[in-house]
């Protein structure tokens, strides 16, 4: 009896292990007071990336060059126009991130960043239910007012909404 249940405790383990081991968590209370998780190459993500583009892991110091760039150019950028005249970084403040990595066609390293408000934790740990494991996309009105995913490629340190 006691063999059944340490088989069933080290599967349940090894479940929770292969779950964590997919993301790296990115935590930076000089950037944003929300948390951060990087997705390693093995994901599959459920959005379109660009013809001849490759999945890569991304290190830290990518996440933290990418946020860099991010909180620096964003609102300069004219498609943007809606957040022009706001502070950027306290703005996206109580965001939760994800980061997924990708290198380009011309060997260029990409990083999209998945910002999800959790301004209202209590609101937004219900509707992003999951979001520390897998890369999250939500349809509807809450989703377009709470989400935004931008793609910042740091060999040209250019922003562009994805």
């Amino acid at each position: 009896m006691k063999s059944v249940f340490l088989c069933v405790f080290l599967l349940m383990q090894g479940g929770i292990y292969s779950q964590i081991g997919s993301v790296i968590e990115f935590i930076d209370p000089s950037l944003f007071k929300g948390k951060g998780v990087i997705f390693v190459e093995n994901l599959s993500p459920p959005i379109q990336l660009p013809k001849n583009a490759k999945i890569i892991n991304l290190t830290k110091e990518q996440v933290y060059i990418s946020e860099l760039i991010f909180l620096n150019q964003f609102s300069q950028n004219a498609t943007l126009a809606f957040f022009n005249n706001k502070n950027i970084k306290k703005y996206f403040w109580y965001y939760n991130r994800q980061y997924l990595g990708f290198k380009d066609e011309n060997g260029r390293i990409n990083v999209i960043i998945n910002l999800l408000n959790f301004r209202n934790k209590k609101i937004a740990e219900k509707k992003f239910e999951g979001w520390g494991e897998e890369y999250f996309i939500g349809f509807g009105e809450y989703y377009e007012k709470n989400t935004l995913r931008i793609s910042v490629n740091i060999d040209l340190c250019k922003v562009d909404v994805w």
